[in-house]
């Protein structure tokens, strides 16, 4: 390797760099079908509220002896990457800080969309929060 390069020995270390990052994520069960997630109060169902799908598939367990049962594994896992930690990453770095105050900077006003900044519903939510349009480090999503 490179003599300059510094990585964490044990995974232990290199997991908790990335979580002092902010690259975490959340894992939900999902619904086969792609209907629902099974999280907040549907977190103790066993079957999809829209389709009726199960959400686990039996794994084990006895066929003739009901009272044995195998291991729930979900039929479905989703890992869903909350957003304020992306944009705070996004904002660590000067560079890329520099870009996500593009829309404000580097707004061209050609009557072409060259970007969701040009359009007129964005326009008209600028208009409408002021306060919140005028510092540029605010992200609209």
């Amino acid at each position: 390797m490179y003599a300059e390069v510094k990585l964490p020995d044990p995974y232990y270390e290199a997991q908790k760099i990335t979580v002092d990052l902010g690259f975490t994520y959340n894992i939900w069960d999902a619904c086969l079908k792609k209907c629902m997630f099974f999280r907040n109060e549907d977190e103790n169902l066993d079957a999809c509220d829209v389709c009726g799908e199960s959400r686990y598939k039996e794994v084990g367990g006895d066929s003739n002896n009901p009272q044995i049962e195998g291991k729930r594994i979900p039929v479905k896992r989703v890992r869903y990457f909350p957003l304020v930690l992306r944009l705070q990453g996004l904002f660590m770095s000067s560079k890329t800080s520099s870009f996500m105050k593009w829309h404000v900077k580097g707004r061209t006003n050609g009557g072409v969309l060259r970007h969701p900044a040009n359009c007129s519903a964005w326009k008209e939510f600028d208009k409408k929060n002021s306060d919140f349009a005028s510092d540029s480090r605010n992200v609209e999503t």
